[in-house]
């Protein structure tokens, strides 16, 4: 069977937008050519069956109080470590590099990604992004790494602030694609702060998240500029 007008030109020199294009593309096609589902999805029958997403993970984010010191030590030193593993041309997926791999190392990055969170560590989020990126949210969208960091430095502070614990309930995967849902709890009443839902595109280790789309709902500590103070009269 020939795939005919679905594999992409020249993915190295793409833009995170026309990667991303691609990728679906690419995937959606390899669904249909072969079995996809293998990557992490046995078929379920049971549509109303639950399922803990964190099962083979390294830790589970999906509540508050978890996860070890000694493991939060851990995933922090290697997020570092898988920051540092992004190469500066967006590896192409094929035989040197399945998607079966890039599932598998979105997999363990995962819990690293939600520890760097919970500890404020934007030095290590930013290093998560390519640097052309494409963010798509209501603020946005942004492109690159630089346009959305003062305002996403604001989402970080509300939601890493003590007192305050961020939890990912729902976590998906499907090779580089990743759907999740996060919610922030305050410690003390267990009222709702924010809310979330993401999806991501990330390329693996090598490759990075190039694409990210989210809908953010800030319920609580959420205070304007001085600049739209001023339009108030008192």
């Amino acid at each position: 069977m020939k795939r005919r007008g679905l594999r992409c030109v020249s993915p190295n020199n793409m833009s995170g937008d026309q990667a991303f294009a691609c990728s679906i593309r690419d995937q959606c096609c390899l669904h249909h050519l072969r079995n996809v589902d293998r990557l992490s999805h046995p078929p379920n029958n049971d549509t109303m069956a639950r399922r803990n997403y964190y099962e083979g993970l390294a830790a589970d984010y999906s509540r508050p109080g978890l996860v070890s010191d000694a493991m939060k030590a851990q995933l922090i030193q290697r997020s570092a470590e898988i920051g540092n593993l992004q190469e500066a041309v967006l590896p192409q997926i094929g035989p040197d590099y399945t998607l079966e791999q890039i599932e598998a190392e979105n997999r363990e990055f995962w819990p690293t990604h939600c520890e760097a969170l919970r500890q404020g560590r934007g030095d290590l989020l930013t290093k998560e992004y390519r640097p052309d990126l494409v963010y798509h949210c209501q603020d946005g969208p942004y492109y690159g790494i630089t346009e959305q960091q003062k305002r996403e430095k604001h989402w970080w502070a509300i939601i890493a602030q003590p007192g305050v614990t961020m939890v990912w309930p729902i976590v998906q995967f499907w090779g580089e694609f990743t759907h999740f849902e996060w919610i922030c709890l305050d410690d003390n009443t267990g009222e709702q702060i924010a809310k979330g839902s993401v999806c991501w595109v990330r390329r693996g280790h090598r490759g990075g998240c190039y694409y990210k789309s989210e809908q953010l709902t800030f319920v609580r500590d959420v205070f304007a500029s001085e600049e739209l103070l001023k339009l108030i009269s008192t």
